[in-house]
């Protein structure tokens, strides 16, 4: 808060954008991420070892997954999207240029 006196609005305004959107998509894997530890807890329960080692490994295949995905769409689709956060190209030139940034904070 203290910092965003002295920064532009454009670039303001595209950092609160794109935290927006990433938290978004962030919800999605941390909603995989709680949902399979049930199932986890179940196979160490059962005392199946392989059983819990191919679902960790199912889990984080899907979080890197899910983020190159998410990453690509975004790279080949920002302009779009972005005109749906914000009308000021200035913005959203701001945007397509701090997004890979971003980008590696979700993966």
């Amino acid at each position: 808060m203290l910092i965003s006196g002295f920064v532009s609005v454009d670039i303001l305004v595209a950092n609160t954008a794109l935290v927006n959107l990433l938290n978004i998509l962030y919800l999605f894997i941390y909603a995989t991420m709680h949902s399979s530890a049930p199932m986890i807890g179940n196979k160490v329960g059962e005392g199946d070892k392989e059983g819990v080692i191919k679902l960790i490994k199912a889990v984080i295949a899907f979080g890197i997954v899910f983020s190159v995905t998410m990453f690509v769409f975004l790279l080949l689709f920002s302009r779009f999207i972005f005109t749906i956060y914000a009308n000021n190209t200035a913005t959203q030139d701001n945007m397509t240029m701090i997004m890979p940034i971003f980008m590696l904070t979700l993966f």
